[in-house]
């Protein structure tokens, strides 16, 4: 599935599918089902925590990136090309946007 996520004001072209899954686990070393599981089921606004969360959507936003469009040939260009990630109203949407689109191929 293709998508473009705003993220502040900058559209990234993304793409979800059964190789984003196998793709984030070999960027990352992790599962991406649990790390969504364990990002929808936070409620801790703990600093670390938040920092945490946002490094996995973050990870996810990359490796989906990556598989639609390679205009950013590594993760560190990729986070170079966000000016901001949140805004001073919070607005969070494009990590939810992201979230869902990452765990599509898990929606059947």
């Amino acid at each position: 599935m293709l998508k473009n996520i705003n993220i502040n004001g900058k559209e990234y072209k993304m793409a979800s599918s059964a190789y984003t899954i196998f793709a984030y686990k070999s960027f990352t070393g992790r599962d991406l089902l649990k790390d969504a599981v364990a990002i929808e089921e936070n409620t801790s606004s703990d600093l670390d925590s938040t920092i945490d969360t946002m490094e996995k959507v973050l990870q996810m936003a990359y490796v989906m990136n990556h598989e639609a469009d390679s205009t950013y040939g590594n993760y560190d260009d990729f986070l170079r090309s966000l000016d901001v990630i949140l805004t001073k109203d919070n607005d969070i949407k494009w990590m939810q946007d992201v979230l869902s689109l990452a765990t599509h191929p898990f929606q059947g």
